[in-house]
């Protein structure tokens, strides 16, 4: 129900028209006239129903000896309210940011007041002195990891929030994902420009680049909130916290009894379950290293929900099992039971070493003797000691051979079909994710995601994760000590906000590295076919067997039948979840290591690269001609726009020569990738007698 006040607060801003202004020509008593509103919580705590979003636009000069200055040069801040855009302001020094900020304190009738920056990790240091300086330091803090905070909270309530986090995605992705009004201005500021705070004047393009920059923020955030029922004090501090929120509440309170019914009961055994934990399987086959190959790509379709829907995992609390264990106990007399245990191997070997895709991964050892490794996948190894689950494990005895092993430390739990109050909320994520792409883009967006974190995100999040805090005196994030986890563990269990169990987690992503092990076997190994390179959940290969390909996929969809779902019919086609699609047709690929490889288009010609931490742009470098992806190459950062980030403390905020205002900064420098081949062993050399072409049996 609107109010009077409500009206009349929408009169006065439909009487100001919106413009982008100078924060000095604005009257800040009209923020006196937005809504005020109150948390649903005990007391009367206030909040301001307005969305703000901020950014500050850097540069920098070099003293000598080599010292840099890096400071603000231009700031943004743009708000919305009532359904539109009120006004952006601007500004050029920090000084001048904290004024604006203060006047809005003064003005806005609420308590909390939160501005949303778009990647604050970035823009945090440039204004952390000022802030602190105006406001004090921040009540509370919470970062995801160091250097990356996630809110920052002052006592005058002002509330520093990350969208980022929330979006997944670059602004400039967002805006037009979302389809909103206003995009980022690309290529209108030119960042190699020198410019200083004092006696500079913005042109019309920059001014529309730092405009744009923070109104398209207003709206990207807006589109969330209207669609997802959410007020500005409610909406969650990141995507997976979005599918978090509907999922909690498709559960109820039984999803959180199996919840506690699921946790080991100590937080040294939740310890030892994320020690089984391994992500996505990432290979390369170092046979083919280097070499130009056409290349298939088969990509599971939605393999993460389709394995949450499908498998069978954990659901009692692990107990101790007596007395000597045997594979066979584990792998064959016991297929209802999941279980955890330590493998003690010795003089372990590939059964065959073509197998291009061996599964150990060193670093998931507890310890290791002699370890001959392929891109960090282990070959062989005079001893290895681990721990697992009877899925990976059962993958590990049909690659390798041994000449004794000793399991110990076996523990068991019940395992069954997931609930399905979890695999249907899975399955309409499903649904409406296939039915709103190229229909409403914002809910697509936040489907897709949500199908994503849902199936897979929320299972694996740890239930205590390190407590990381800053020193604002150095900037440093250091982790927080003397934390007691065992009672942090004790308590996060008993929260009725915790409902999805960490091994659920597990059970899935060693499910899907079966089912992608599964694909692998699709190769078509009889003629000739190499299986190239895998990602989670695609196999790259020269062929597929076609017949092999419709069994897998047959397979799947009997599956999902089987837990009582039906394919999604839409527009004239049927959208199955599991099953290995086309997923592009390559005339040339190439690869040197895991993360590292080169790929022509069969159809478009057009030549793309996968490589960790250097953009997509910087195929440039190859002149289009992937024979120059090769080792030694360089990918400069200049035509890649690869960028090392420094951080730089200073003591206190000081004026350089130019009189500009100078305080903690981050360094962006442009940064050169080499190419490296990595090639642990001559492996040809470890071939002591003829082995046929591997396959899976």
């Amino acid at each position: 129900m609107r109010t009077a006040g409500h009206n009349k607060n929408v009169r006065v801003w439909d009487s100001i028209e919106y413009k982008l202004t100078y924060y000095k020509d604005f009257d800040f008593t009209h923020f006196q006239h937005i809504d005020l509103k109150y948390k649903p919580t005990k007391g009367r705590h206030s909040y301001n129903d307005i969305i703000i979003m901020a950014d500050t636009e850097t540069a920098k000069s070099i003293r000598y000896p080599l010292v840099l200055d890096n400071y603000v040069v231009a700031w943004s801040i743009a708000f919305r309210s009532f359904d539109k855009n009120l006004v952006t302001l601007y500004g050029h020094a920090p000084s001048e940011f904290i004024e604006c900020l203060s006047k809005l304190r003064e003005n806005l009738p609420g308590k909390d007041i939160y501005i949303y920056f778009h990647n604050l990790s970035y823009d945090w240091p440039f204004i952390r002195k000022f802030m602190i300086n105006a406001f004090g330091k921040p009540q509370k803090q919470l970062n995801t990891k160091s250097l990356f905070p996630l809110f920052i909270c002052f006592s005058n309530g002002i509330i520093l929030k990350d969208s980022l986090s929330l979006a997944q995605c670059k602004l400039e992705k967002w805006a037009e994902d979302l389809n909103v009004e206003h995009k980022k201005a690309v290529g209108f500021w030119d960042y190699d420009k020198r410019r200083n705070q004092h006696g500079y004047k913005f042109t019309p393009d920059e001014l529309t680049y730092i405009e744009n920059d923070v109104v398209a923020g207003v709206e990207c955030i807006d589109a969330f909130l209207h669609v997802l029922h959410k007020n500005i004090s409610s909406i969650p501090y990141t995507a997976t916290g979005i599918v978090r929120g509907e999922a909690r509440a498709a559960g109820g309170y039984k999803a959180h009894q199996d919840y506690v019914k699921v946790s080991p009961e100590t937080f040294a055994e939740q310890l030892e379950n994320e020690e089984v934990f391994h992500g996505g399987y990432t290979h390369a086959n170092r046979y083919i290293l280097g070499e130009v190959y056409p290349a298939k790509c088969k990509d599971i379709c939605s393999s993460y929900p389709f394995t949450v829907m499908t498998m069978k995992a954990p659901m009692t609390a692990f107990f101790k099992v007596e007395g000597p264990v045997d594979i066979d106990y584990i792998l064959k007399e016991n297929p209802n039971y999941a279980f955890i245990f330590r493998v003690k191997v010795f003089d372990l070997d590939l059964k065959d070493l073509r197998n291009p895709m061996p599964m150990l991964g060193l670093s998931k050892t507890r310890q290791t003797i002699n370890a001959i490794c392929d891109n960090g996948r282990i070959l062989r190894s005079d001893y290895a000691e681990f721990l697992t689950n009877e899925l990976d494990f059962s993958l590990f005895i049909r690659q390798y051979k041994y000449s004794k092993i000793i399991i110990e430390d076996v523990k068991a739990a019940r395992k069954d079909y997931l609930p399905k109050w979890f695999t249907d909320f899975i399955y309409e994520r499903f649904i409406s994710k296939t039915k709103l792409k190229g229909v409403d883009a914002v809910r697509y967006m936040i489907e897709k995601g949500m199908l994503n974190a849902g199936a897979y995100g929320m299972c694996a999040q740890k239930p205590c994760k390190e407590l990381i805090e800053e020193d604002y005196e150095t900037g440093e994030f250091k982790p927080k000590e003397d934390v007691d986890y065992e009672k942090e563990y004790a308590d996060h269990v008993k929260s009725v906000k915790s409902f999805l169990p960490y091994v659920w987690g597990i059970w899935c992503t060693s499910i899907a590295q079966l089912r992608l092990f599964e694909l692998g076997e699709c190769v078509d190994y009889e003629h000739g076919g190499i299986w190239l390179y895998s990602d989670t959940d695609s196999v790259y290969a020269t062929k597929f067997n076609d017949e092999k390909i419709k069994a897998y996929n047959d397979k799947a969809i009997e599956a999902i039948k089987e837990r009582g779902y039906e394919p999604v019919y839409w527009n004239g086609k049927y959208y199955h979840l599991g099953i290995a699609e086309d997923d592009g047709d390559y005339s040339e690929f190439k690869t040197w290591h895991s993360k590292c490889y080169a790929k022509r288009d069969a159809l478009t010609r057009e030549l793309k690269i996968t490589i960790a931490g250097v953009p997509k742009k910087g195929v440039a470098t190859l002149k289009n001609d992937i024979k120059n992806f090769k080792p030694g190459l360089v990918f400069d950062g200049i035509t890649s726009g690869k960028l090392q980030h420094k951080h730089i403390t200073v003591d206190k905020i000081y004026m350089d020569a130019a009189g500009n205002e100078v305080g903690d900064s981050v360094d962006l420098t442009p940064c050169d990738y080499l190419v490296r081949s990595i090639h642990d062993v001559d492996f040809n050399s470890l071939l002591e007698e003829e082995v046929e072409v591997f396959c899976y049996e």
